[in-house]
């Protein structure tokens, strides 16, 4: 109860201070920092290292190792930075604005902490201790978000945002660091580290591969269409990916250290994940109709009338979110079961997929075009992706996950029916007025329609 509570509080918490960001500074803003923020988010993974789900995975290692682990883990943080704040230069000088150097400084300090707080929540993960990591993001967006709201009011402008990234990256770690005892210590021996680079590396490299693929986007649309574009297309992107954050940020933390203990019995991980997967496709369904259907008033309700150009990419994203949250549980099963190296050809086919979706989006000139071309190559990457986990490491058949989904998908589509004949009964209504009519209906259609085909039970033990 606690980890949830953390976790959902936290999700609410970030979707706050976005929503009064959003009021505050531009689409233009957003753009800048979401450029130079891509760079940010690929050292991080280069900082990590995979070492995080190494730790978890490996429950031998004792305190000593862990604090070296930790010791590394900083090193290669402090790497991070400088070469962001060199690549910050290099594109600022390249398109010629210096705000772009001045943001990569800005946002340096981040990827400090991010890198560093790898190994001590590794070890909270490790100790089941959920509700603390979660209790943690709370607090640390809490602080982090109102700084940058004061920020922001104060005339600092575009540099709220990476003040809002960096002082919450602090706390976190700061926390994470007095909670789990694990600091720095005299101590650089590699011998830790050739011990868990065999698993850390095929995780390095999946995460690595997985940030080209899901962040290409970003790059070629701020490059080819411009910061404003940009702003509008991630702020569509950001808030398609908010369910996934609630219900993902909850499960996927617990699934990989409680499974891990079952990791060579493969029939009791298939029948925990398959229920897994069955939820999150029931709930993901019939979210992704209603956001699809109700992008605007979600979109004028959560940031105001300056979104405008975002609610028809966010619309077209918001079909995806079924498949974003089960396909984001699928990696914590492969290194359950010690196959690191699948899921890093998992994601090589899925960025191949995405990367060349993007560029033909990015081709047709508009982030429409983006968004229809993205949503196509999810579904790609959705169909490769579960075939590798089903077929080769749960050993099982599609079939067998997929068959029970018509009940998830029958609730999804007449819930829809009835937001889209509400949707066009409720016009003249303020944006916030028509979101809430629009999502009381979409829950009384769901959960009679889900009572009537025999989900309302599967709902309850969710919620219970």
């Amino acid at each position: 109860m606690l980890s949830a509570v953390g976790r959902y509080s936290n999700v609410l918490a970030v979707l706050a201070v976005n929503a009064v960001l959003s009021r505050i500074l531009t689409p233009t803003d957003f753009g800048l920092v979401a450029l130079v923020t891509t760079v940010s988010v690929f050292l991080d993974q280069v900082a990590q290292a995979g070492i995080q789900p190494a730790v978890v995975q490996d429950g031998g290692l004792g305190t000593r190792d862990l604090r070296v682990l930790f010791n590394f883990s900083i090193a290669f943080s402090l790497l991070g930075c400088g070469l962001l704040i060199g690549i910050g230069a290099v594109v600022g000088a390249a398109l010629g604005d210096h705000r772009y150097g001045v943001i990569a400084i800005a946002l340096a300090p981040g990827v400090l902490f991010r890198g560093a707080v790898g190994v001590p929540t590794g070890v909270l993960l490790r100790e089941h201790r959920f509700g603390v990591v979660n209790l943690s993001l709370l607090v640390s967006n809490f602080v982090g978000g109102g700084l940058a709201i004061v920020a922001a009011l104060s005339g600092v402008g575009v540099l709220s945002l990476p003040i809002q990234t960096g002082v919450t990256a602090l706390v976190n770690l700061l926390i994470m660091v007095v909670v789990s005892k694990i600091w720095f210590v005299a101590d650089i021996s590699t011998a830790v580290v050739r011990r868990v680079m065999g698993f850390a590396s095929n995780q390095f490299g999946f995460n690595l591969i997985n940030y080209l693929s899901r962040n290409l986007d970003t790059i070629l649309v701020g490059r080819f269409l411009g910061p404003s574009p940009l702003g509008n297309y991630n702020k569509a992107y950001d808030l398609v990916t908010y369910p996934n954050g609630a219900f993902l940020g909850l499960i996927t933390p617990v699934l990989q250290p409680v499974l891990a203990k079952h990791q060579t019995d493969v029939g009791v991980i298939r029948a925990a994940y398959f229920r897994i997967f069955h939820v999150l496709a029931l709930l993901g369904m019939s979210v992704s109709v209603f956001m699809a259907i109700a992008a605007e008033p979600l979109v004028m309700t959560l940031f105001g009338e300056q979104w405008g150009a975002a609610v028809l990419p966010c619309s077209i994203l918001s079909t995806t979110v079924w498949v974003q949250m089960t396909m984001s549980s699928s990696g914590a099963v492969f290194q359950a079961c010690n196959r690191p190296r699948l899921l890093f050809w998992s994601g090589v086919v899925g960025a191949v997929i995405l990367g060349t979706a993007i560029v033909v989006g990015v081709c047709f000139g508009t982030i429409v075009a983006v968004a229809i071309a993205l949503s196509i190559g999810f579904y790609l990457d959705w169909i490769v992706c579960f075939w590798l986990l089903t077929v080769k490491v749960l050993r099982s058949k599609m079939g067998t996950l997929l068959g029970p989904l018509w009940r998830p998908a029958v609730i999804a589509i007449v819930a829809g029916i009835f937001v889209g004949l509400a949707l066009h009964y409720l016009p003249g209504m303020g944006a916030m007025l028509q979101l809430a009519a629009l999502l009381f209906v979409a829950v009384v259609a769901a959960g009679i329609t889900a009572w009537v085909v025999g989900e309302l039970k599967v709902v309850l033990s969710w919620v219970r």
